[in-house]
């Protein structure tokens, strides 16, 4: 993941504005990158499935219309 994006994707737990728009901008920027990764593990057979269920939700959230209008939005 570090090998294709600039960014690193985790779960939120700084309160400052600051801190969630950089990561807005950093999705937003980079978010054909993101899907592209994702696609590729969730696709990935030599993991469980288990293992590629987490990226394939993910992925299924991120490409939806509602998403992307409100990250270019935000």
């Amino acid at each position: 993941m570090k090998d294709v994006l600039t960014f690193t994707v985790k779960e939120e737990c700084d309160p400052l504005w600051s801190a969630k728009f950089d990561v807005v901008k950093a999705v937003h920027f980079e978010l054909d990158e993101l899907v592209d990764l994702l696609e590729t593990m969730s696709a990935d057979t030599n993991e469980t499935w288990e293992t590629r269920g987490d990226p394939q939700s993910l992925l299924q959230n991120i490409v939806k219309f509602n998403f992307i209008t409100l990250l270019a939005l935000w």
